[in-house]
């Protein structure tokens, strides 16, 4: 199916979006990982080693947006099925739990001793309902139970990609129960903290969260029951992925680059601060 190009422009819109969130992401899990060689090698950054002890966190946060980003090129690539279940089976339950643990940890002042495996447990029941979604429901569609065909339709015959209204179904649901958790852990926080600058922070990502979960959802559900190629379709599409990304940039932003870049600048200043006594005391020429 030859499409015209307004499509067009928002296929390459699209991929744009998922080339450009893979790449910040892949540069946050180098920044990590440098932060994490320079706490360990680094004698005057030795004391933020201990700070660094969320860097795994960090990392499969990152990972998870990676592979969010990875569900839109294998849709484009006609891998329906697939990319359904690893964008809303695996990356996206996978990444907002992260984003939990991690706040949750910020919160507590101390690394949750079941972090990865909270993850994997949690991450456990979208991904089996998608598995049924998309494997066993079709083949209850084929028995002659037509009506379903907007709720497990993965593709149409040419092997263009559709979203199952089923499987929005599944990320409202886990948006209904993560959403209230990540405010009240939000809420808590911005309750204790004092500094101005944190508290935007913390604001901003609710905002992220709430208006990236809402949106998407919301423009799948609608994407659901037009077909795709339709100009309607394609555009309700991108605008569910550009909330996702929206979301993911700005919570990578808070809860892995500003962290680690606050910490080196507080670790650089100390050095210097030493640096200069030394200099007082005549210990460093």
């Amino acid at each position: 199916m030859t499409k015209g190009p307004v499509l067009q422009a928002a296929d390459l819109t699209t991929l744009a979006l998922a080339f450009l969130l893979a790449l910040s992401s892949l540069l946050s899990i180098l920044y990590t990982l440098l932060f994490r060689i320079k706490t360990r090698r680094n004698c005057p950054l030795s004391p933020l080693h201990t700070f660094n002890s969320l860097w795994i966190h960090r990392t499969l946060l990152s990972l998870s947006s990676i592979l969010i980003a990875l569900y839109q090129f294998l849709h484009y690539a006609h891998f329906c099925t697939s990319s359904l279940l690893l964008s809303q089976g695996v990356a996206q339950p996978s990444f907002f739990l992260t984003a939990l643990i991690l706040l949750e940890d910020s919160l507590e002042s101390k690394q949750c001793p079941y972090g990865f495996l909270g993850i994997v447990l949690a991450c456990t029941p979208p991904f089996l309902l998608e598995i049924v979604i998309l494997y066993v429901a079709p083949h209850v569609h084929a028995a002659g139970l037509v009506f379903l065909e907007p709720f497990v339709r993965t593709s149409l015959a040419d092997g263009t990609c559709d979203y199952p209204l089923a499987g929005t179904m599944v990320l409202a649901g886990f948006g209904a129960v993560y959403v209230p958790c990540f405010l009240s852990i939000c809420w808590k926080m911005q309750a204790m903290v004092i500094n101005r600058g944190l508290k935007v922070r913390v604001f901003g990502l609710v905002g992220a969260v709430v208006v990236g979960v809402t949106g998407q959802v919301v423009a799948l559900a609608a994407a659901a029951w037009w077909r795709p190629g339709d100009w309607v379709f394609e555009g309700l599409g991108l605008v569910g992925f550009g909330c996702i990304v929206g979301c993911v940039v700005v919570c990578e932003g808070i809860l892995v680059v500003r962290p680690i870049t606050d910490a080196w600048a507080a670790g650089l200043a100390l050095q210097e601060k030493r640096s200069h006594e030394g200099r007082k005391l005549g210990l460093v020429p």
